[in-house]
């Protein structure tokens, strides 16, 4: 009986150490939500790393554990979310912040000035605002400069007229759109080209060959397909001037703006103008045609999960003259050409 009394006491003594050294280690396991706010996680599995000690986090996220003086690696562990491991040198509470195991790092997307699209059967090279920025400024005929897939040539050097050639043939067999709509036909072919300014263009989809199944007869040789600064674009301000020796000078103003969740507004401005007569060649005709032009186009776009659609107003404004050194000066017995071009517009 002495000796089952010793034995009981001794274990009892022992249980009162072990008890008295260890302690309890508090904390929360949260996770952190796209818009900044902690939701607490429930069932997250705690143990001390090495033993069989562990514990799950309630609904609120809490959790309670033992700790020992020899525990010093707390980890926590959740289907779908990554595993943690902390070093734990106090009994301070804890808030631990799981990350999902889905969730994507951040992804820088680079695109070069030009591309083709493998998965259209159309051969179809997709020209960047990266190659359009290669020219200081620009219209839509002056965007072709920097690449080889179309060419452009003036009509003649009095009116300033320029022409789109593909695939060798004149720019009336090939289709040309703005965002997918048929836009520069008719009476606008003539100088349409220079009523789209390069700084509201975002990109260029060039389709070659046979595509009128498609587009229609007047895609003979291609189409041309222009896409426009979005309203709700990642750019909500841009400016840019230019002005060269030419006497030529720009302003571009475009802005943009998500007033919603679902609606946003934009606008697009130009304005450019070129009053110096010049006659490099001596042969009496203006070089370069002299002209004002101003364009604005303002439209709101509507997209939900079910539903997108955009609208807006546009206005044109262009006074151009060409012809001989003395034109627009009212005098007798010279060649001059003059156009005055006023268009306003509801876009859909």
């Amino acid at each position: 009986m002495r000796i089952q009394r010793f034995v009981f006491t001794g274990a009892l003594l022992l249980w009162t150490c072990y008890t008295s050294l260890a302690q309890t280690l508090n904390g929360r396991v949260v996770e952190k939500q796209s818009n900044g706010s902690l939701e607490p996680l429930v069932g997250v599995t705690v143990y001390w790393l090495g033993t069989s000690i562990n514990t799950q986090t309630d609904g609120l996220g809490k959790f309670s554990i033992t700790k020992h003086s020899d525990q010093q690696k707390l980890v926590f562990s959740l289907v779908g979310y990554r595993s943690d491991t902390l070093q734990v040198n106090s009994l301070d509470s804890l808030t631990v912040t799981l990350v999902n195991a889905n969730q994507l790092q951040e992804v820088t997307v680079t695109s070069a000035a030009s591309s083709i699209d493998r998965i259209n059967p159309i051969h179809t090279e997709i020209i960047t605002s990266k190659s359009l920025a290669k020219a200081a400024c620009c219209n839509l005929s002056e965007s072709f400069e920097t690449n080889a897939s179309v060419s452009v040539s003036y009509g003649d050097a009095v009116t300033g007229a320029k022409q789109i050639q593909l695939l060798g043939l004149a720019g009336t067999y090939v289709q040309i759109n703005t965002e997918n709509i048929p836009n520069i036909r008719g009476l606008n072919t003539t100088f349409g080209l220079n009523y789209t300014p390069g700084t509201w263009i975002s990109s260029i989809d060039v389709s070659k060959g046979v595509g009128s199944v498609v587009n229609g007869y007047e895609a003979m040789t291609g189409a041309i397909n222009i896409e426009l600064a979005k309203p709700d674009g990642d750019d909500k301000l841009f400016l840019n001037g230019y002005v060269n020796s030419f006497g030529r000078a720009e302003l571009n103003l475009n802005l943009a703006k998500k007033l919603t969740d679902k609606w946003s507004v934009g606008l697009l401005s130009h304005g450019s103008t070129l009053q110096t007569r010049l006659d490099k060649n001596k042969d009496g005709f203006i070089d370069v045609p002299l002209y004002s032009q101003g364009n604005i186009i303002n439209r709101w776009k509507y997209q939900s999960d079910r539903w997108m659609t955009q609208f807006g107003v546009k206005a044109l404004y262009e006074d151009r003259l060409g012809g001989q050194m003395d034109a627009g000066r009212d005098r007798p017995n010279v060649y001059e050409f003059g156009n005055v071009t006023r268009a306003t517009g509801i876009l859909q």
